[in-house]
């Protein structure tokens, strides 16, 4: 691997994979980018489907046999008229309506809110249901549940990401509202003003997203961008770091952003792959032997 990486300079085709599509969403520029990969669409999850890869690729087996969170995709029922499609529970407050009409004969539950997020019309269609919402998670408050459930019990104790509903201030002056972290570069800066004693760290960015308004706000932080991932890039990194070493390596979900091809010319014609991004981070952090695994 040591040897591999020293003779990088040595032109060789970049090796970018795009391999497997996830969740019915596909990339079709891919194909015309990449056209020695193998690109496989095999399954369809959370009755998401990309009718063009019907298209694309006639020979592939498509199933779609099973929907999740009452997300339904109608058209499949005439893709694959032979397939069993079944919804049998719905997640989070989320319910498709048209779920009723398409298979009467099936049990649909609603026994449960996640997240703050409750669907008004469940209490329409199943009234002898128990519909519980008793915590909002990440700030995000459906102020509709205070008029649903008057005797329900509900807490807003902490705010994920950075993301903060102001209306919760007004709901419950009581409660403890904290605001410690943002993760993922996404900061609202709103919060500053809402809690000025609190200590708003900005330490890491993942995935190539990064607020640039971060660095006027703590000019004292250490912001990296190491890594992109899922072929997502902020080409305004390149500007605020040009000492950063970025690494465009692999491509999920076939989702690829084709401007790396274009910010990296010198990374063009190398074979960048995991084992050397391990390899680096290996010696980052001085380890010494290199048959330690990987971070």
């Amino acid at each position: 691997m040591v040897q591999r990486y020293a003779t990088a300079g040595v032109p060789q085709p970049q090796v970018l994979y795009v391999d497997r599509d996830c969740c019915g969403k596909f990339n079709t520029r891919a194909k015309d980018l990449f056209p020695d990969q193998v690109l496989y669409v095999d399954r369809d999850c959370c009755g998401k489907f990309n009718t063009r890869a019907k298209d694309l690729f006639p020979d592939q087996v498509l199933y779609v046999d099973r929907d999740c969170c009452g997300k339904f995709n109608t058209r499949a029922k005439d893709l694959f008229p032979d397939q069993v499609l079944y919804v049998d529970r719905d997640c989070c407050g989320k319910f498709n309506t048209r779920a009723k009409d398409l298979f009467p004969d099936q049990v649909l539950y609603v026994d449960r809110d996640c997240c703050g997020k409750f669907n008004t019309r469940a209490k329409d269609l199943f009234p002898d249901q128990v519909l519980y919402v008793d915590r909002d998670c990440c700030g995000k408050f459906n102020t509709r549940a205070k008029d649903l459930f008057p005797d329900q019990v509900l807490y807003v104790d902490r705010d994920c990401c950075g993301r903060f509903n102001t209306r919760a201030k007004d709901l419950f002056p009581d409660q403890v509202l904290y605001v410690d972290r943002d993760c993922c570069g996404k900061f609202n800066t709103r919060a500053k003003d809402l809690f000025p004693d609190q200590v708003l760290y900005v330490d890491r960015d993942c995935c190539g997203k990064f607020n640039t308004r971060a660095k006027d706000l703590f000019p004292d932080q250490v912001l990296y961008v190491d890594r992109d991932c899922c072929g997502k890039f902020n080409t305004r990194a390149k500007d605020l770091f040009p000492d950063q070493v970025l690494y465009v390596d692999r491509d999920c979900c076939g989702k690829f952003n084709t401007r790396a091809k274009d910010l990296f010319p010198e990374w063009r014609d190398l074979d960048v792959r995991l084992d050397i991004w391990h390899f680096m981070r290996r010696l980052a952090r001085c380890v010494s032997s290199e048959s330690q695994s990987p971070v």
